[in-house]
């Protein structure tokens, strides 16, 4: 009777723990929570860092824009001569390690884009801080940022 007993009270108590465990909240990179755990403050612009005029805009819907602004001047040659100018629009994920990963949805190019140029979207993992991001070396300000105050002022 002991040992019936004992058995009984051992599965209550392990179908108590299962319940208990299954209750928990799920953790920040579980893809089923909306929420970025990344710091992005949507609406604002990253600007590149030595502020060519590349800026990445994120949305919180999913959505953003890669804003190219970039004239060239050779001084080999005015032949070399070009302007990168136009947006791609994307959505972006975010992948179980934080990274963020962009997927190209559509390319505008402006009236001043020297035609045989293209506007890339970067396939690399974008890394967020409050103040910035990172994207292969490169580093982009957020604009309005403490940090862009302080670079701005140096």
């Amino acid at each position: 009777m002991k040992k019936i007993l004992t058995i009984i009270l051992c599965a209550i108590f392990l179908c108590l723990t299962c319940v208990a465990f299954s209750s928990c909240k799920p953790t920040d990179t579980d893809p089923s929570d909306s929420k970025a755990t990344n710091p992005i403050d949507f609406g604002k612009k990253y600007i590149y860092e030595d502020e060519n005029g590349y800026y990445y805009t994120f949305n919180s819907d999913g959505t953003g824009i890669y804003e190219v602004k970039y004239v060239h001047e050779s001084i080999v040659d005015p032949q070399y001569n070009f302007t990168m100018s136009g947006r791609v629009e994307f959505v972006w994920r975010e992948a179980s390690d934080g990274a963020v990963y962009l997927f190209e949805v559509k390319t505008h190019y402006n009236e001043d884009h020297t035609e045989g140029h293209t506007l890339d979207l970067t396939t690399n993992p974008i890394y967020f801080s409050d103040d910035f991001l990172v994207v292969s070396e490169a580093r982009y300000i957020k604009e309005g940022s403490e940090l862009d105050k302080i670079l701005k002022d140096k």
